[in-house]
């Protein structure tokens, strides 16, 4: 039996300002007030960008960083961590089906691995397994 890895459902100072400043230029990105991201909303476009920034701030921060589902779910979207997984499950959907929506996920991720650098103190991509994928495209 291997033993499992602990997540974390209390992150550090430092991460909740990580996770602060996605949510914040997602919110820049997409040009849309945090409410709308956090929001009941329920119109495709919303609902996408809320997909992309689950996804993203998840498996770019949340795994690395060994922050929960629930943490990141309840904090920045008011949903249950099973959104969180589903939001994850669709967007690989779209990647599987080579729909157009990929291409936009693919853009928001690669907008947000060039300049999260700049935003955050030297966080390097390269220190980052899980982000190569998305700057090696």
């Amino acid at each position: 039996m291997r033993p499992q890895s602990r997540t974390i459902s209390s992150p550090s100072k430092t991460h909740i300002e990580l996770l602060d400043r996605v949510f914040s230029k997602t919110c820049q990105y997409f040009e849309i007030g945090p409410s709308l991201l956090k929001g009941k909303a329920r119109h495709r476009p919303i609902v996408f960008y809320r997909q992309c920034a689950m996804k993203f701030m998840y498996e770019q921060i949340g795994i690395p960083f060994r922050i929960n589902q629930t943490y990141i779910a309840k904090k920045y979207f008011g949903r249950d961590h099973t959104t969180l997984v589903h939001a994850r499950h669709i967007i690989e959907d779209y990647r599987e089906t080579g729909d157009h929506y990929w291409n936009e996920y693919i853009s928001y991720a690669s907008y947000m691995v060039v300049n999260f650098p700049r935003i955050i103190h030297k966080i390097n991509p390269e220190d980052y397994p899980t982000l190569h994928p998305i700057i090696n495209k």
